[in-house]
């Protein structure tokens, strides 16, 4: 028995080390895992603290910072969703706990092993007369009392336990409700997902009647609201019962990525990119906004500005508007929340020469005119018209100024767009042209031309974000009223028309701008992501 038990210690050692894989570790001090953990919580914190703002006398104008909070904890939630284990055995009595970590699943592998040879010793040994004081049982991988056992047994237990959780989620899918009925092992980052992502949609509804023009009655507030104070007791009971600020905030593992069935498509859901362990968190969070974000919106944009303003009211041009709108959030989400992605390369190539008397100038006079559109337009609250009068001769003086180095007419240029000038100077250049036509068939081309402004270009996808969301709202009102009959009629015409000079607004914008420039500006300025000859990562499912 010595002798078998030795034998067994060194076939399980060497198992052991055939099975770990070199680990790679991250090119800098923050790791994905180690963003994760830092910016997470803290927002998830934020969004429950703020439950409370919400009464039985709350109106619909009072919800925004509740609901702003959801949004982010649900973007971050995404951002780092690979971060986060993708199966958690609720805390029952008795119940044994999965271990799904690498090293909980090369113990399994051990115990599967194991239990195959001391099945084959007990076998033969029990008729060799050798005595042998208790029959040997083989460590399952599980922790606890239960982790010995009959293997068979106990994989015929397993199977029943995953037909049932399988059964269960067949049937029409599980109560939120309910929590307590839940199957035993589940991806609990989906179900903080859940909740936060229904809490952002009732109270985008409650809220859309104080900012939507639209009229509501008290019988539209009462029921509305209603929904979301159902909302929050569901999810201020699950995140108690559940303890969703400590699962977010365990300790995670640089080295291993989870996937989710129901991750947002916004991040990292483009093209197959997913994290990779060999970099730092920066770094994938570069690769996630360039190759998956960005690449999404050039793929997108020619329909999005092919679209016209009926197309707005109804699917699948909503759907396409819409969706493209969520994607400047989602890319906006990370570059505000990371401006370290941009701070190395704010400015490329494209600066001004220094001794370039006429270059120095025009920039001189772009800088000048851009200080007098500002100036004007906050003049413009005050004096009116006669403001947005100065602002337009501000805009037309840098046109002219700068007419020698720019490649197109600023004439289209929106008055309220006071950073247009200063970015056409320097996002339009020379191979800019040739880029965006070379888009085709091989894919979103993500060269911005000789050179760009980052910073530039993320203030015009603010104001473009910005503009998108005020179209949006008339939107809305149109479909509030014309759900309600002929007797709405004349304000679902209004807000149809008004719909319809804000999306030719809209299309003039990103015209002048070249939003699809901008992203290739945006993608050339993140740090680089080159791909590693030999990739190590864990990928679990």
């Amino acid at each position: 028995m010595v002798l078998t038990r030795r034998a067994l210690r060194i076939a399980a050692l060497a198992l052991l080390l055939a099975s770990l894989q070199p680990f790679a570790f991250a090119d800098g001090p923050d790791s994905y895992a180690d963003l994760a953990a830092r910016v997470v919580p803290d927002k998830l914190r934020t969004a429950l603290k703020l439950l409370p703002s919400l009464t039985a006398d709350t109106g619909p104008g009072e919800v925004k910072a509740l609901r702003v909070s959801l949004l982010e904890a649900r973007e971050q939630l995404d951002v780092f969703s690979f971060a986060f284990p993708n199966r958690v055995r609720s805390a029952e009595p008795l119940a044994a706990a999965d271990v799904l970590t690498a090293w909980g699943r090369i113990k399994e592998a051990l115990g599967q092993i194991l239990r195959e040879i001391i099945d084959w010793i007990n076998h033969h040994v029990a008729d060799t007369g050798i005595r042998v004081p208790i029959r040997i049982q083989a460590w399952d991988g599980r922790e606890g009392a239960g982790g010995f056992g009959d293997g068979r047994a106990l994989a015929d237990a397993e199977a029943g336990a995953e037909e049932e959780a399988g059964a269960e989620e067949e049937e029409g899918g599980e109560d939120l409700g309910r929590h307590p009925q839940r199957r035993k092992e589940r991806d609990l980052w989906f179900d903080v997902r859940v909740d936060l992502d229904e809490g952002y949609e009732v109270l985008g509804d409650f809220q859309d009647l104080d900012h939507s023009l639209v009229e509501y009655n008290d019988t539209d507030l009462q029921d509305k609201r209603a929904v979301c104070l159902d909302w929050q007791r569901r999810i201020t009971r699950h995140s108690a019962a559940y303890d969703y600020l400590e699962f977010v905030s365990r300790p995670l593992h640089a080295d291993e990525l989870f996937k989710h069935k129901h991750s947002s498509k916004l991040f990292w859901g483009y093209r197959g990119v997913s994290p990779d362990t060999s970099l730092s968190g920066i770094r994938n969070l570069a690769l996630m906004v360039r190759s998956s974000q960005l690449a999404q919106l050039l793929d997108w944009y020619p329909n999005v500005t092919a679209l016209q303003a009926d197309d707005l009211l109804q699917d699948p041009g909503h759907t396409t508007f819409h969706n493209f709108r969520k994607l400047i959030r989602s890319i906006l989400a990370v570059l505000t929340e990371f401006p370290e992605l941009l701070d190395a390369g704010r400015r490329t190539t494209a600066t001004a020469v220094p001794g370039d008397a006429a270059t120095e100038a025009a920039g001189s006079a772009a800088a000048t005119a851009e200080a007098a559109a500002a100036a004007a337009a906050t003049a413009e609250a005050a004096t009116g018209v006669a403001a947005l009068a100065g602002a337009r001769r501000a805009l037309a003086a840098t046109a002219t100024s700068t007419s020698s180095s720019s490649s197109s007419s600023s004439g289209n240029i929106r008055p309220s767009s006071g950073l247009l000038p200063r970015l056409q100077q320097l996002l339009r250049g020379s191979g800019a042209a040739a880029s965006a036509g070379s888009a085709g068939a091989q894919g979103p081309v993500l060269d911005p031309g000789p050179g760009c402004d980052a910073s530039g270009a993320l203030k015009a996808f603010q104001q473009l974000f910005h503009d998108l969301g005020q179209i949006n709202n008339k939107i809305l009102a149109y479909q509030f009223y014309a759900a309600r009959g002929d007797e709405w009629a004349a304000e679902a015409e209004e807000a149809h028309q008004q719909a319809a000079a804000g999306w030719a607004d809209n299309l003039s914008f990103m015209a002048t701008a070249q939003v699809d420039t901008m992203a290739r500006c945006i993608a050339d300025t993140l740090p680089r992501t080159d791909p590693h000859p030999r990739r190590r990562r864990l990928l679990l499912f």
